[in-house]
Order: C-alpha cells, then structure tokens, then sequence
C-alpha cells in the first residue's frame, strides 16, 4: 500500500489510499487531506500562471476558503481543477472543486493580494516593521 493520501492517476484526476479514511466511517474520506490537496492545486495554479518563468513575481494567497457539501468515499477517483475567477495584476480569486461525476461536494477558494514593505508603524501593540498595502484595482 502506497504511504500516501493520494495517487495522481492523470494531470487533474487522484485516487484516495485508505490512509485518507476518517475514524468514524473507514469507506469515507476525512477531509483535511482533501483540504491540503486542494490548497496544493491553487498554489500550483497559481505559481504556473506567475512564478517561475513568467517573469511575474507570484501574488501570496491571503485567504482560502472551503465548501463542505458532500462527502467523499475512499473508493471513488477525484477530478480536481482550478478555474481563475477574476485574474488581476494585484488581486486574483481562483477556485478548486473536487468533482465526482456530476457532484461537486468539496471546493476551496482562493484570493491572493499584492504586498509591499512600508516604514515603521507605531502602533497601539508597539513597533510593526511590516504591513500589508492593498492596491485599488484599476
């Protein structure tokens, strides 16, 4: 048996090990393995679009969020793509669903912002030598 919690059968489709079994039902998926595949599909997406090679410094993710509305069986493969929702030089909203034939009961939601250094800010917790700028759009 494979010591990992998933084995990519093609570019976008995974086949769960029993090792993503959860402790109460050993036929369904515990969802924090789908949940770091999903996260590993966005930052993936996200680094092919701006990262090495592109010239583009890549834009941090600053939130992920999933949708719970179905689970998952151990048995079934997963097709798992992103999809850019609104691209953008200093902000992106991408998307990863998991896709079971015509169900789709995990996704996750990623929103990735620009970021720069700014001076010292006194603040009312003391010093903070970093701080995140968001840019208007446009």
């Amino acid at each position: 048996m494979s010591p990992c919690y998933f084995e990519r059968i093609d570019a976008h489709t995974f086949q769960p090990t029993p090792h993503t079994s959860g402790a109460w039902n050993v036929t369904e998926q515990h969802i924090a393995p789908v949940f770091g595949l999903l996260t590993h599909a966005l930052e993936t997406d996200r680094d092919s679009r701006r990262g090495a090679g592109t010239g583009e410094e890549p834009l941090p993710i600053t939130r992920i969020s999933f949708d719970i509305l179905g689970t998952l069986t151990v048995a079934d493969p997963m097709e798992i793509s992103c999809r850019v929702i609104r691209p953008g030089r200093a902000h992106y909203w991408a998307r990863t669903p998991v896709e079971l034939v015509a169900d789709e009961p995990v996704s996750a939601t990623g929103h990735g912002l620009t970021y720069s250094v700014l001076h010292d800010v006194e603040g009312p917790v003391g010093a903070v030598s970093q701080a995140l700028t968001v840019r208007p759009l446009g």
